[in-house]
């Protein structure tokens, strides 16, 4: 056995060696070392579950992250077609807004004809357009016409020596029966607005002296008889649409069969609102139409003479004038603006198949197909 000295020196290497080896140790050692046997197992668990966990949680983290900003290769493709797609229509609108401005400003959006109806000839024709519109059935003389809502009506006239209160609708291609006027008329004015058809005086034979004041509406449905009546009974008259409620009556013959110089401005529910200046020619049976807003009246007869002098009042000063004559006297002629150029059609007095265009150089005449005096006219839009 040694001495205590021994003793010590040994105990003071060994624990030199033991503080050498120490520093030597890996995580791992030191985790062995400093933890007994029963903790061992379960605290490497842990560890290795927690960092099974984190490693875990950062890897769906990333595909989540990566889930939200990475589309699908589509989308590159359909965010540019839409955009062009979009950008066509607007400049689509764009043009078609363009050009129904232009073409309305120019009154050239749709190409417009005349119709003329009945008459002695009874036969149909329209210009510039050919609609193949059928003759109207019991074709009178001197009877009315008017466009109600995209359908041509006819109505009155005289057939056989008796005058009519007949009106006919054409619709589907064919003329049918419509509802028939209070009064049995010819010579009088059938006037269209948005909502109605205003008839006025006419020779009726049915009242005293023959000439008709009163007036009539229809609505597409009823002819109804207004309380209020014109100033006086006249026939041969001539309207002129000025606004979307008034209308001119100009001219025409009263009951001793005098031809008048007389204008009077109504509206559309018969209440008289103006006189206007006489025109310098009294006349029944002439053709008149507004245009450039002035009025034209042309031809006629005065005292049994078929006229074919052309007098036009300016609305603005209030003044008469007279232009060019007519290339042809004509009685009872449709006069009418038609794809803005001022235009007469048929009348007796000339030959009836006879029309005239007003231009700067004057009236330049043509013919057109068939004959037509005593005629109704209207004016549709071509098909």
């Amino acid at each position: 056995m040694g001495s205590q000295s021994d003793w010590n020196n040994d105990m003071n290497e060994y624990s030199s060696v033991e503080i050498k080896n120490s520093e030597k140790l890996t995580e791992e050692d030191d985790f062995d070392y400093y933890y007994t046997d029963d903790n061992i197992a379960r605290r490497r668990e842990e560890t290795d579950l927690k960092g099974i966990g984190v490693e875990e949680e950062k890897k769906e983290k990333k595909q989540e992250n990566t889930k939200v900003f990475v589309q699908p290769c589509w989308v590159k493709f359909i965010v540019p077609v839409i955009a062009i797609i979009s950008l066509t229509f607007a400049a689509l609108a764009v043009y078609l807004l363009a050009w129904k401005i232009y073409h309305t400003t120019h009154g050239e959006m749709r190409e417009e004809s005349v119709v003329l109806l009945g008459g002695d000839y009874g036969i149909t024709e329209s210009y510039p357009c050919n609609l193949s519109i059928p003759d109207v059935p019991n074709s009178s003389y001197a009877p009315g016409a008017a466009v109600l809502k995209g359908v041509i009506y006819y109505c009155g006239g005289r057939l056989d020596g008796v005058i009519r209160n007949e009106c006919y609708k054409y619709m589907g291609g064919s003329w049918v029966p419509a509802p028939s006027m209070k009064e049995s008329r010819q010579y009088f004015t059938m006037t269209s607005f948005d909502d109605v058809i205003l008839v006025t005086g006419g020779d009726s034979r049915s009242t005293e002296m023959g000439k008709s004041k009163s007036i009539e509406i229809f609505d597409g449905y009823t002819w109804t008889l207004l309380e209020q009546n014109l100033s006086f009974g006249r026939a041969g008259h001539c309207p002129v649409r000025i606004s979307d409620s008034t209308v001119l009556l100009i001219g025409g013959y009263i009951s001793n069969n005098t031809d008048i110089s007389t204008i009077e401005l109504y509206d559309f529910s018969g209440i008289l609102l103006a006189t206007l200046p006489d025109m310098p020619t009294p006349r029944t049976g002439a053709g008149c139409s507004l245009f450039q807003n002035e009025i034209y009246v042309s031809g006629g007869s005065l005292g049994g003479y078929i006229k074919q002098t052309v007098e036009v009042y300016n609305l603005e000063g209030r003044v008469w004038r007279n232009i060019q004559l007519m290339k042809r006297h004509r009685y009872l002629p449709i006069m009418a603006v038609v794809n803005g150029n001022l235009s007469v059609y048929g009348g007796q007095g000339s030959p009836s198949s006879s029309m005239e265009v007003y231009t700067e150089e004057g009236w330049v005449e043509s013919s057109m197909k068939y004959n037509h005096d005593g005629h109704a006219g209207v004016i549709v839009v071509c098909n």
